[in-house]
């Protein structure tokens, strides 16, 4: 019986007053709309944590240099005229549109030259530079079934106000108008290109390829907008990249390397750039090692080195594209190994920035290439003997198998006919892209190789092997008195570090 009368007691003890259970009442509901709220917000953070205009801040820079890029295939044509040997027309085939099987349109991009000489984006065009610089632009008739199943074609009269040309006429009209012109040589790209009554003039298709990669490579103020503009659209998607991987690294579902991809395509799709300069590159763990890897359909850790390779175009504004690397630890903070591998490649990085100005010869940038890479190697472990004998053979190149510059522009390997005792000059647009990479392939055989593997330390190599590959690379411009860097994403390890924070 007392049993009983203590357990009635405590019960009673325990029981809620009538204002608790109604504080209660009204509480709980709010707690939980709060948590469900906050989890929506942690939701939304990690699906798309930014705004239209936090995607695209561009927009109004994208308008007024729209605006101020006009006159500048017209220019590109006279610095052309200029260079030529003979007076002479220059004759230009457009590109068509690629399609699959015969039935599938792929998404058009013009030839490189095409552009440069008149911006224009329109398929199955033909243009013709005259002497003096004039151009005409020749287009398909418009055709009523065509206008069923693409919308209505301009009339030429319509092409000719749209783009920098001065004429604009008909395919059929091509012969009569080059014959009223009666060039004394009309310049084309190759032997191949052919146009009605070709056999009628005095052809030259040896001085225009090589004219045009000289004066392609020294870029105008102009195009220096348009490349400042493109490199910084890219930039801005390498950086929200960046903070996504951030985002998405904390998160329990999974990651590949497509996702990546598919982001930096988002973000410059919505600046209306569809355009990419080359496929690509997303490359987690070891196939960071792989220089061209662009299969991007890996399971990504949080352990893993990120390689991201990837440059928008404006193909909106005439081509002119960008050509940037960033490599960063998927966590957001480096280890100790990733951060050895890390400040090795940018210690290289910087030693090239530094010795950039008018007047360098680009082979002495290639070599001094080797020289810094080799001394990193040396350095840190990955390599011993003396830097003389590294460098007489080539140990270099199995960490760093490709060139650490090339030329940049409306293509992403600009200029790729100059010669490499080219001095650099003011206006000339580079990327810098120092590397080192634990490629299996190139370990093994260099293993193999009794003259080359005295030089490596195995050890210290294969505990790095995780790593894959590092890589960084800038888009330069080469100044009056040296260089600027237009592609403005986080390169220390300490801005990667805090730019992956949220």
């Amino acid at each position: 019986m007392n049993t009983l009368l203590l357990n009635d007691r405590a019960t009673n003890d325990y029981r809620l007053s009538r204002k608790e259970k109604l504080f209660l009442g009204l509480m709980i509901p709010i707690i939980i709309a709060l948590g469900l709220i906050c989890f929506g917000v942690l939701i939304g953070t990690l699906s798309t944590p930014f705004s239209k205009t936090d995607l695209c801040p561009f927009v109004n820079e994208i308008e007024a240099v729209r605006k101020n890029i006009t006159g500048m295939y017209a220019e590109n044509r006279h610095r052309l005229i200029r260079r030529l040997t003979s007076p002479g027309a220059v004759y230009l085939e457009g590109n068509k549109i690629a399609s699959r099987n015969d039935d599938v349109e792929q998404l058009f991009r013009q030839e490189s030259n095409f552009i440069y000489m008149s911006g224009v984006d329109m398929p199955d065009t033909d243009l013709l530079v005259f002497p003096n610089g004039t151009a005409a632009l020749f287009v398909s008739r418009p055709n009523l079934e065509d206008a069923v199943w693409v919308g209505r074609l301009r009339t030429k009269e319509e092409i000719a106000s749209l783009y920098e040309v001065d004429f604009a006429y008909y395919h059929d009209e091509f012969p009569q108008v080059l014959s009223s012109l009666n060039p004394n040589l009309v310049y084309i790209l190759n032997s191949g290109v052919n146009f009605p009554g070709k056999t009628n003039y005095r052809i030259d298709y040896t001085t225009l390829p090589r004219t045009l990669n000289e004066v392609r490579v020294v870029k105008s103020d102009k195009e220096i907008a348009l490349l400042g503009l493109v490199a910084r659209i890219a930039s801005h998607a390498h950086l929200l990249t960046m903070k996504r991987v951030a985002t998405r690294a904390i998160s329990t579902e999974p990651l590949y390397e497509y996702d990546i991809e598919s982001y930096f395509l988002y973000i410059c799709y919505n600046c209306g750039l569809r355009q990419q300069s080359y496929l690509p590159i997303v490359a987690s763990g070891p196939n960071s090692a792989v220089l061209h890897y662009n299969i991007n359909n890996r399971k990504i850790t949080s352990k893993d080195m990120l390689l991201i390779d990837a440059g928008a175009e404006f193909g909106i504004y005439g081509g002119y594209g960008s050509d940037i690397t960033r490599s960063y630890p998927v966590s957001g903070i480096f280890t100790v190994k990733q951060e050895v591998v890390y400040q090795m490649v940018l210690n290289v990085q910087n030693r090239i920035l530094e010795m950039l100005k008018p007047g360098l010869v680009y082979s002495d940038v290639v070599a001094q290439v080797k020289n810094a890479t080799a001394w990193e190697l040396l350095e840190n472990g990955f390599v011993q003997g003396n830097l003389t004998d590294i460098l007489f053979y080539n140990i270099t190149t199995i960490f760093l198998p490709h060139g650490a510059c090339h030329y940049l522009g409306i293509d992403v390997h600009d200029g790729d006919r100059i010669n490499l005792n080219t001095p650099l000059e003011k206006g000339m647009y580079i990327t810098v892209e120092p590397g080192i990479y634990f490629n299996n392939v190139s370990l093994s055989i260099a293993y193999n190789n009794t003259a080359l593997n005295s030089f490596l330390v195995k050890e210290k190599i294969d505990d790095y092997r995780d790593i894959g590959g590092v890589r960084i690379e800038d888009d330069v411009l080469i100044t009056e008195d040296g260089y600027k860097i237009l592609s403005d994403v986080p390169r220390e390890r300490e801005q990667i570090e805090r730019a992956m924070k949220f």
